[in-house]
């Protein structure tokens, strides 16, 4: 019995890592064709998480300056919220909770912040943040005050969400002044 649940484990850990694995050997192989080391771009990027200068400072703005950030830009990333509560409940979701959670608590870890770096694992925000909204719509469309308008409520939220950054980057830009400048 342990060596049969040995041989699924395996089995499952290649089916994980192989696509890995494929994606990853041409760059590897490049590495070292290039620098005679297949690992140094890795190597050298920690000197680059270390950097101080993009720092931020404070244990609370340490932990959410990446959810804070990305649900400024996008409030409808909010949703992601219920999205990974969701998907840690549910089997075929825990490899999805487990990816993003992974990338989010390493970024949050090192200390030079940029929001660049989230760019790694946006992909898996926006995924359980559509994951959230579809929870969320199911849940509202089985009440029954809201059943006969709950696909034009829930339409309006999402656009008035999606707006919301345009009043932000309006702001932005009004210190611009309003007359072309001579060149």
């Amino acid at each position: 019995l342990q060596s049969q649940r040995a041989k699924q484990f395996l089995v499952n850990l290649l089916k994980l890592i192989l696509p890995l694995i494929i994606v990853i050997l041409p760059y590897l192989i490049f590495n070292y064709a290039k620098y005679r080391n297949m690992f140094l771009p890795f190597l050298e990027a920690r000197a680059h998480q270390a950097n101080v200068f993009f720092a931020v400072e404070g244990s609370l703005i340490n932990i959410f300056y990446y959810p804070y950030h990305l649900i400024s830009q996008n409030p409808i990333l909010i949703l992601s919220i219920v999205g990974l509560v969701a998907s840690c409940k549910i089997k075929k979701s825990k490899i999805l909770f487990f990816s993003t959670t992974f990338f989010l608590v390493y970024f949050t870890c090192i200390i030079n912040k940029q929001i660049r770096f989230s760019l790694a694992f946006l992909p898996y925000i926006a995924i359980l943040s559509a994951y959230g909204f579809m929870i969320l719509f199911e849940k509202f469309k089985n009440l029954k005050f809201v059943n006969k308008y709950s696909k034009p409520i829930f339409i309006l939220i999402v656009v008035l969400f999606s707006l919301t950054p345009l009043i932000r980057i309006s702001k932005h830009y009004a210190c611009l002044p309003k007359e072309k400048l001579p060149i």
